[in-house]
C-alpha cells in the first residue's frame, strides 16, 4: 500500500469494534492537516453502519487494528482513501479494507457460470465465475478463460497499482471474478496456492460489489497440512497448546468495497471461507417448498453433463426468482417452528430478502511466469 499520509491506532480488535467510527475519526483527523480529504470525509459521512466491515466474531486476543489516510494518483489526478487494517498473529501479515470511491468505475454485471470441478467425482462449484487476462488453476483444474478483458477489468488492475504501490512486476494481470447471486452461493475454506503466482506477488486484491455483505471467516492453517512447520502455525493460534481447537482468528462481514490479505507466506499461514448465508432458513423453505409450490418447484433436477448433482442450486434458483411467492409465504408464518414468539415471521421474510441479494468479487494477481503458467500437471478430467 502507499506509505500512508495518517495513521491513528486503535488497540486490539474487539467484537464491539465499530469500523464506521475508527474510520471517520481518521479522516476527521487528516482532514484536519490536509485538505485534500475534506470530500473524502463527507464522502464517507454519507455512508451508513453497513457499508463499513462489521465484526462479528473476534477469537484471538492479539488482533491489532489501525487506520491509514492514503494518498494516490489515478488517472493523473490525486486521490485519497482511507484504509482500515487488521494485523494477523504474524504481524507481517494484515487484512486491509477500504470502500469504493466515486471516481472508481464499478464492471458491469454479467454472471459467470457454474464450474465443475473433480474431487475424485464431478461436483458443481457453488457460485458463478469468470476468468480474465491468464488461466486461473483451481483444484488441479484450469478455470476457462474469457476470450477478452473488459476495459473495467483493465481500470481495476491500474486502480489496484496505484493504491498498492506495485511496479511494473507486480501489476495484476488475472482477475477471478466470482458470483453469488444468493445466500446458498458460498466459497469453503481454503488457501490460494501461491506456485502459479510466483515470489514476485504474494498479495490477493480483491474489489467486491453489490448489496450483500457476506462474513469472511478467517483461521489459522490446520497444522495437519504441509506448507509450514506445525509449530509455526500453532504459535499462531488462540491456544498454541491446543492448535486443532483454536485455529478460528476472526469473522468479518464484509459490504462493498476492496479487501486484500497481504504479506509474504499469508496464504500458507492462513485459510479463509465465506459461508452459506441464512442456511438455517434455507432448509426450512426447502421442506415445505415442495408442498406450497407442488407445481412449479423444482424437486427433481438432472445432473449436469458430467454428472455433477446441481438440485440445490436450481432450487435456490427458482426461490430468488420467485421471491415475492416466497415472502408471502414467509409472511404467512409457513416457515415457522415450534414455539417461535410471534414476531419471528417478520424476521423470516426480512432475513429472506438478505438471502436474496447479491454480490460479486473480482479477485486480482500476477503471475510471474505466464509462459509456464498454463503447463503445470494437472488430473485427468475426461
Amino acid at each position: 500500500m502507499q506509505k500512508p499520509v495518517y495513521t491513528t491506532h486503535h488497540g486490539f480488535l474487539r467484537p464491539n469494534h465499530s469500523i464506521r467510527s475508527i474510520i471517520l475519526q481518521t479522516a476527521t483527523e487528516v482532514a484536519a492537516i490536509d485538505a485534500g480529504f475534506i470530500q473524502t470525509l463527507s464522502l464517507l459521512n454519507k455512508l451508513e453502519e453497513s457499508d463499513f466491515p462489521q465484526i462479528q466474531a473476534s477469537h484471538h486476543p492479539r488482533l491489532a487494528v489501525e487506520c491509514h489516510a492514503i494518498s494516490f494518483k489515478s488517472a493523473s489526478l490525486q486521490r485519497y482513501n482511507i484504509a482500515v487494517r487488521i494485523r494477523m498473529p504474524c504481524t507481517e501479515n494484515s487484512l486491509l479494507w477500504m470502500p469504493w470511491l466515486p471516481h472508481q468505475t464499478q464492471p458491469a454485471c454479467s454472471p459467470g457460470e457454474y464450474q465443475h470441478a473433480n474431487f475424485g467425482r464431478y461436483v458443481l462449484m457453488p457460485r458463478r465465475s469468470k476468468c480474465y487476462g491468464v488461466p486461473y488453476h483451481f483444484s488441479a483444474q484450469i478455470h476457462p478463460l474469457e476470450p477478452t478483458t473488459p476495459v473495467e477489468i483493465n481500470a481495476l488492475y491500474k486502480e489496484t497499482s496505484a493504491i498498492f504501490d506495485l511496479d511494473a512486476e507486480r501489476v495484476p494481470n488475472m482477475c477471478l471474478e466470482n458470483d453469488y447471486d444468493c445466500g446458498r452461493h458460498y466459497m469453503s475454506e481454503h488457501s490460494d496456492d501461491d506456485k502459479q503466482f510466483g515470489a514476485l506477488q504474494q498479495d490477493v486484491y480483491s474489489w467486491v460489489t453489490g448489496a450483500a455483505s457476506r462474513v469472511g471467516v478467517f483461521r489459522v492453517r490446520s497444522v495437519a497440512n504441509k506448507r509450514l512447520a506445525w509449530e509455526e502455525l500453532a504459535s499462531f493460534c488462540c491456544d498454541p497448546s491446543n492448535p486443532v481447537g483454536t485455529r478460528d482468528l476472526v469473522a468479518i462481514g464484509f459490504p462493498a468495497g476492496v479487501y486484500a490479505m497481504v504479506g509474504p507466506n499469508f496464504q500458507k499461514r492462513y485459510s479463509h471461507e465465506f459461508p452459506q448465508a441464512k442456511e438455517k432458513l434455507f432448509k426450512r423453505i426447502m421442506k415445505v417448498a415442495p408442498t406450497l409450490w407442488k407445481d412449479d418447484y423444482p424437486v427433481h433436477v438432472e445432473s449436469t453433463v458430467k454428472g455433477a448433482s446441481q438440485t440445490t442450486l436450481v432450487q435456490a434458483a427458482w426461490l430468488k426468482e420467485n421471491r415475492e411467492k416466497v415472502r408471502k409465504a414467509a409472511d404467512e408464518g409457513r416457515f415457522a417452528v415450534r414455539r417461535k414468539p410471534v414476531y419471528a415471521d417478520q424476521d423470516d421474510a426480512s432475513a429472506f430478502d438478505d438471502w436474496c441479494l447479491g454480490r460479486t468479487s473480482y479477485t486480482l494477481r500476477r503471475f510471474s511466469d505466464i509462459s509456464g503458467a498454463v503447463v503445470q500437471k494437472k488430473r485427468k478430467l475426461d
